[in-house]
Parts: structure tokens; C-alpha cells; sequence
């Protein structure tokens, strides 16, 4: 059963990177398997183990779903892994890909703070180049909102890091952690300490 666990983390993380989703299919289907293998290997007791994993396993999840700290594609996997082996191992899991998430979150953060120095650099400040940025990016909602609350001078100066902050942020998606990457090194983690 483990190596299916890897086989289905491993079709996971390939669809979150890839499509930043984990589709739906691929959780129902493990769910199902699951369910089946532990009715044929266990019987009813494992059956009824199941359960109590997975809805033991919702309960401990849906606060992190409800402010946002996992994605739903993320909890569904983590349903997947409590009801394929045991609650107190997912417990395992789930911590440690907490703190593999906050790794790969800072990792994240700091790319994108070298990157955006980067642009940054290329980008020149002379008065004339700052003023054709504006005077194309003045339709942006969120430039003329700048522009109604602070002074000009002061957006004037911060616009070129900001832009490039906001465009940095649009083509990398650097907002978006793909935690499924996380819950896989959190599983060959405790696999291979508790193995």
C-alpha cells in the first residue's frame, strides 16, 4: 500500500505544479481504492478504521482549510493519507509537511526577493523612463488609487519596484505554494524514519 500512496503523491504533485490543482478524479479514485483494500485485507474492523481516520483526519484539517493554510486539493490528500494508513502517522505527516511547506515558503520569498532586485536593476530611473511607465499604467485601478492616497513624488519613486513586484508575482505565481511538493517530502520523511 505505501508504494501506492507514492504513486498517487507522486500524480499529485505533478498536477499541482503543473496545473496548480489536484484534480478531483485523482482523490476519489485513492479514496475508493482505499476503501477497498482495507474491506478486503481488514474486514469490517478496517472498514470502520477507515472511517474513523478519515472523518478524525477532517476534523483536524478543516480549521487549516477554513483561514486558508491548505488548499482544498491539499486536504483531500491528506483525507487520501489518514484513511490509508493510520491517523497518528497522517498526524506525522501533516507536521512535518508543515514545516517542509515553511521551508519551501522562504525558499519561495527569498527567490522572489533576488528576482525582483534583479528587475529592478534593469530597469532604469531616469525621469523620462519612470514617466512613460506612468503615463501607460495610469488606467491601473490600483496606480490611480495609489495616486488618491499618497503624494505623486512618493508614487512617482516606489512605482518602478512595485510594478515589477506585481508583474514578478503575475507570471511566476509566487503567492502559490505547491504544498503537495510538501506533503510528499513530509511522507518519504516519516516513511524512512518510521519504516
Amino acid at each position: 500500500m505505501k508504494y501506492f500512496i507514492f504513486f498517487i503523491l507522486i500524480i499529485a504533485v505533478i498536477f499541482d505544479i503543473i496545473e496548480y490543482k489536484i484534480p478531483n478524479i485523482l482523490i476519489v479514485l485513492s479514496l475508493v481504492t482505499a476503501f477497498f483494500y482495507k474491506g478486503i485485507s481488514c474486514g469490517p474492523p478496517g472498514l470502520l478504521k477507515y472511517l474513523l481516520h478519515f472523518f478524525g483526519m477532517l476534523i483536524i484539517i478543516f480549521p487549516l482549510y477554513c483561514i486558508k493554510a491548505l488548499g482544498a486539493g491539499d486536504c483531500k490528500l491528506f483525507l487520501f493519507l489518514s484513511s490509508s494508513i493510520d491517523l497518528i502517522t497522517s498526524l506525522k505527516i501533516l507536521f512535518v509537511s508543515l514545516i517542509a511547506g515553511l521551508v519551501f515558503g522562504m525558499i519561495k520569498i527569498l527567490t522572489c526577493l533576488v528576482i525582483s532586485k534583479f528587475s529592478l536593476k534593469q530597469l532604469s530611473n531616469t525621469e523620462s523612463d519612470i514617466n512613460s511607465i506612468l503615463t501607460k499604467q495610469k488606467t491601473n485601478k490600483i496606480l490611480n488609487k495609489m495616486y488618491e492616497i499618497l503624494p505623486s513624488n512618493l508614487v512617482n519613486h516606489f512605482y518602478p519596484f512595485i510594478n515589477a513586484i506585481y508583474k514578478l508575482t503575475q507570471k511566476f505565481r509566487f503567492h502559490y505554494i505547491h504544498f503537495s511538493l510538501a506533503i510528499l517530502a513530509g511522507y518519504i520523511t516519516i516513511l524512512e524514519v518510521y519504516s
